[in-house]
């Protein structure tokens, strides 16, 4: 009779005709029985393990020494999460439930990195942009499968004098259409998005006729942007200012005088 008193077994065994007699009175410290290594796991994959002791239940399991890989946690007694880095861990882990000392076990975990995962496309978030002169506007490449090892791609203009472009950040040169091409490292996969680059809004200058005391000019119209001047309302031929002005051969330029 324990006389209600627990009878702890710690790492031995107990006579089974003592142990009837006792019943619920008998205790038994946890025996991790997981051997070590654990299964081996990738990184960027999930990854699970379930450890096992014997003893008397609840047990509650904890990393007592060292580091479980980055990405995995203990949670009761399972080993689980996505592993960040590769390599082999090693640690300890301690299983106790309140009856003796419990019990600790060195464990280890190798996680390789993923194996090579091809690209198979690549896409752009617009596939056409409209720009003034002078303006900018950024492209992002998606890369696909988003597993994909290599996701390196390189940028590229068919018309740089209208548009360039520098990792992904396009930027409007000139009026005109451009192609802007994005490419993987990997496979070669393309996409494109179209640019057309014109100018501001133009602001109308109407005809003025010259006087005798002042000069006249041509219509003409001016960029807001850029402030270039333009013959048409479409931007297409570019003037210089003194090209629109009107001269009335009556005008007395300032720089004459009359003889003393």
């Amino acid at each position: 009779d324990a006389n209600g008193h627990n009878v702890i077994v710690d790492g031995g065994t107990i006579d089974d005709s003592l142990k009837n007699s006792l019943g619920d009175s008998v205790k038994y410290t946890p025996t991790i029985t997981t051997t070590s290594p654990l299964s081996n796991g990738t990184m960027g994959t999930y990854y699970e393990q379930t450890l096992a002791a014997d003893g008397t239940t609840p047990i509650t399991w904890s990393v007592s020494n060292g580091d479980l890989p980055a990405g995995l946690s203990l949670k009761g007694n399972t080993i689980s999460g996505t592993p960040a880095t590769a390599g082999t861990y090693t640690f300890t882990v301690t299983a106790t439930n309140g009856y003796g000392n419990g019990d600790s076990k060195e464990l280890s975990i190798t996680i390789s990195a993923p194996a090579s995962v091809s690209v198979t496309g690549v896409s752009l978030n617009k596939a056409s942009l409209n720009l003034y002169v002078g303006g900018n506007e950024t492209l992002t490449a998606t890369v696909k499968p988003s597993s994909a090892t290599n996701k390196d791609v390189t940028w590229s203009s068919d018309n740089p004098s209208v548009a360039t472009v520098n990792n992904g950040v396009v930027t409007a040169v000139a009026p005109g259409t451009a192609t802007i091409t994005v490419t993987t490292e990997d496979g070669n996969k393309t996409a494109t998005c179209k640019v057309t680059v014109t100018h501001g809004p133009l602001t109308h200058v109407p005809e003025k006729a010259p006087t005798c005391t002042a000069e006249g000019n041509t219509k003409y119209w001016t960029c807001e942007i850029c402030k270039k001047h333009f013959s048409d309302a479409k931007g297409k031929t570019e003037i210089a200012l003194e090209d629109t002005v009107i001269n009335d051969h009556r005008i007395v330029p300032s720089r004459l005088h009359a003889p003393q």
